[in-house]
């Protein structure tokens, strides 16, 4: 997420959906079981989301 410009400590979700897709043109959430990007995040159990309009996400503290 270092590329990624934060809003505090929260990472817009379309965002960070956009980088991993310039980075891993391959990037497909149903390999890892998940029909989309915010599902895959709340699975991970280091990330917090949170939905406000869009999605954020963020590393645990």
């Amino acid at each position: 997420m270092a590329k990624i410009e934060p809003d505090d400590d929260w990472y817009a979700l379309g965002l960070l959906g956009q980088t991993i897709r310039a980075s891993h043109s391959d990037f497909d959430t149903r390999t890892y079981g998940c029909v989309n990007l915010s599902t895959l995040v709340q699975s991970v159990p280091k990330l917090e989301y949170r939905q406000l309009g869009s999605g954020w996400v963020r590393l645990k503290k």
